[in-house]
Order: C-alpha cells, then sequence, then structure tokens
C-alpha cells in the first residue's frame, strides 16, 4: 500500500512538473512574442484566408497582429491524420480566433490548450472506457472541446475562406464555442457575467426557433435553433462573414453581438461581400 502511494505521489509531482515546464515555455514564447515584428509573408496569409481582414479598419490591424503572435505562441497546434502543420494553416486559424477577440478584454481563451488540425472531415470520437475516447462513424468538420482543444478539418477551413456567400465559417463557429465556455456556462444563462444582455438574446434565440426552417431564404442556417450555443456560433459565423445581412434580417441579433464583440463589421467600408 505504501508502495502505491508513494508511486501516486511521484507520478503526480512528475506531472505537475511537466505542466509547470510547459507553463513557464509558452510564457517565455508569449513574452518574445510580444512587441515582435509580424512578418510580411504573414499578412499576404490574412488577405488570402480572413475574410474580414480587407474590410477592417487599418487601425485595426496591429493589433490583431499582435493578438495572431500572442496566440501562437501561447496555443499548442498539432497536425492529426497525416496533416502537416504550415504558416499558413496556424497563422489562418490563429486569425480566426483573434478575429472574436480583437475589441474585447483580452482574455487569450484561457481554457483552450491545443489546436488539433485535420486535412479532412474527421470521425467523431466519443467517450470510452475509463475516459478514453473511440472513433465513432460520423464525420464532423469541426469541433470545439471542453477540455481545452478546437478540432477542426483544414480543407472546411479553406474552403469556408473562399466561399464567403453562404455566410459560413467552421473555424469562427468553433472559437465562438470556445468563448461561450469561458465562464463554465451558457452565454445565456441571465443570472450569469452578462446578465441583461443574455434576456435579450435568449429571446432572440427562441423567437429564431418559432420559425427555424420555413423560409428558404433565412440566412441563419436552422442549426441555429439546436440549441443556443449553435445560435451564438451561427450567428457570430453570419456576423462577421454577412454582416450587412445579418443586420437587415434580424437586427437585435446583430446589435447584440455588436456590443459582445466591440466590433460593427457592418460599417466597415470594404464589406461589400455582405
Amino acid at each position: 500500500m505504501l508502495f502505491v502511494f508513494s508511486a501516486f505521489v511521484l507520478l503526480v509531482g512528475w506531472m505537475a512538473y511537466i505542466l509547470l515546464t510547459e507553463w513557464l515555455k509558452r510564457r517565455k514564447a508569449r513574452k518574445r512574442a510580444f512587441g515582435a515584428p509580424f512578418p510580411l509573408e504573414w499578412e499576404a496569409i490574412l488577405e488570402r484566408n480572413l475574410t474580414a481582414y480587407a474590410c477592417m479598419p487599418a487601425e485595426l490591424r496591429p493589433r490583431l497582429h499582435q493578438r495572431i503572435l500572442l496566440f501562437l505562441a501561447g496555443k499548442s497546434f498539432e497536425g492529426c491524420g497525416g496533416f502537416t502543420l504550415t504558416d499558413e494553416s496556424r497563422v489562418t486559424i490563429a486569425a480566426h480566433a483573434c478575429l472574436l477577440e480583437l475589441n474585447r478584454e483580452p482574455t487569450d481563451y484561457p481554457g483552450l490548450y491545443s489546436i488539433l488540425v485535420y486535412p479532412h472531415a474527421f470521425a467523431e470520437r466519443t467517450a470510452g472506457l475509463a475516459g478514453m475516447h473511440e472513433d465513432g462513424d460520423e464525420e464532423i468538420l469541426g469541433e470545439s472541446w471542453r477540455s481545452g482543444a478546437v478540432v477542426m478539418a483544414w480543407d472546411e477551413v479553406q474552403r469556408t475562406n473562399t466561399t464567403i456567400q453562404d455566410g459560413t465559417n467552421v473555424a469562427l463557429h468553433e472559437f465562438a464555442h470556445q468563448l461561450d465556455e469561458e465562464t463554465g456556462a451558457s452565454l445565456f444563462e441571465e443570472d450569469g457575467p452578462l446578465g441583461e444582455w443574455a434576456k435579450r438574446m435568449r429571446n432572440e434565440y427562441e423567437a429564431f426557433c418559432t420559425h427555424a426552417g420555413r423560409f428558404s431564404h433565412e440566412m441563419l442556417d436552422a442549426y441555429a435553433a439546436t440549441d443556443p450555443a449553435e445560435f451564438i456560433a451561427v450567428s457570430t459565423e453570419a456576423f462577421f462573414e454577412k454582416p450587412r445581412l445579418l443586420r437587415a434580417e434580424h437586427p437585435k441579433v446583430y446589435a447584440g453581438l455588436r456590443a459582445y464583440y466591440q466590433l460593427d463589421p457592418a460599417a466597415w467600408d470594404a464589406s461589400e461581400n455582405a
């Protein structure tokens, strides 16, 4: 019994050492990234792959650059299913995450540790024995895990970057979920940190649910009616991809997201794609 206890203490100590070492390494990397120059070739990546980049006011770009540098220094990226990470994929995905926090009080996704990138749609993973994960049958394009990871298919990230007419964006969707999960409770909880805002947005969600999918021209996908978290994630995609149309068709939803993200993309001069 004493041996088992000693082994457990050693294991816990070793895990704590590993976590502390990793935290110190990332802290040092973030310190180096703060104020570092943003590579010109990365700006070209943003111009190709971030729809909002060409639209946003020039004064917001340096702030986005700094956020991206810090995000890349503080988060772990892992290629899965044979995918090889490149600056193109890392910077593109980081840019979408940072766009959501561009004008908010910086939190840097404190509960997010890893971004897992697959080349294509991947098999859904379900809980198995002893907390393990087992491959399922359903293929999905992206997921946000409460355990501190975001998973997405790179080809879908690319598709939603170049096909802006449908107002969808898997990276924005999954990072919106991460923001929703930061407090450990839904953004819609009226006794939560957002109070009256949550009440107004819940009213909009319930109104949307009453007619979701009835109209072929509806710009918000019916999937938004799945639950409040999906409503926020789907609306976030439209907020940045089709801001003027969202403002026209769902003005209260747009106003709510404008207050939450502290951005007004419908007013950005180059938003002709909306």
